[in-house]
């Protein structure tokens, strides 16, 4: 399955082609490695490497010039903000045109997330609640609450596994995020407008330990 450049395009009003990476960053990158990229990121590197706003906001897409194999036999191409954690693929699967894809808290340990195409849009997604001009946040949401926000916004079935997030969406500049952990879910909001925001607020009426509009 490959990637769905068009819905991620669409997320982040990215109109053509201009956010790509040149093909000799990606072959200086196999050569200093000796590997060939999957398919599937080489692509994703091609189309939209170049955007910060996507691959740089909150967590961070690696770069061809910073890609780099662990002592346990991942390629590392993917980093939490404060690389608390990592995610890889295995060495010997770069073959596949699109291999599943491993994170590691302790850099150790690998448990599995997802294929890369599975994961890279919703990363993308994961990013725009940090990368949209403005936002809200609300911890420990209830259960009153959390359905509120399954009833009254669509599913986009675009989920992240290993932090169990779900993103919502009625509207093309907006999306909603429910994240848990700890035996909680927190809801993240990000919209294009301040309009938008300000409708979504209204509607919720919730208790925002953030609110981008107050600062």
């Amino acid at each position: 399955m490959d990637i769905d450049f068009n819905k991620i395009k669409t997320l982040y009003d990215i109109e053509d082609n201009s956010f790509g990476l040149e093909e000799f960053e990606i072959l200086d990158c196999e050569n200093r490695l000796d590997i060939k990229l999957p398919k599937v990121l080489r692509k994703y590197y091609v189309q939209l490497g170049n955007h910060n706003g996507l691959n740089q906001t909150q967590d961070r897409l690696l770069l061809p010039n910073q890609l780099y194999l662990h002592d346990n036999g991942y390629l590392v191409f993917y980093e939490e903000n404060q690389a608390v954690s990592i995610w890889g693929i295995r060495q010997q699967d770069l073959t596949l045109e699109n291999p599943l894809v491993y994170i590691a808290f302790d850099k150790d340990e690998w448990i599995l997330e997802n294929t890369l195409s599975d994961f890279l849009t919703p990363a993308g997604y994961l990013q725009s609640l940090f990368a949209f001009p403005f936002g809200a946040n609300a911890v420990a949401i209830n259960n009153q609450e959390e359905t509120f926000v399954r009833t009254n916004w669509t599913n986009t079935g675009i989920g992240l596994k290993i932090w169990d997030a779900e993103f919502f969406q009625n509207d093309l500049n907006e999306v909603l995020g429910l994240i848990k952990s700890d035996n909680q879910v927190d809801l993240f909001v990000a919209t294009e407008t301040e309009n938008r925001l300000k409708e979504i607020d209204k509607k919720l009426n919730f208790n925002w330990e953030y609110f981008s509009l107050d600062d």
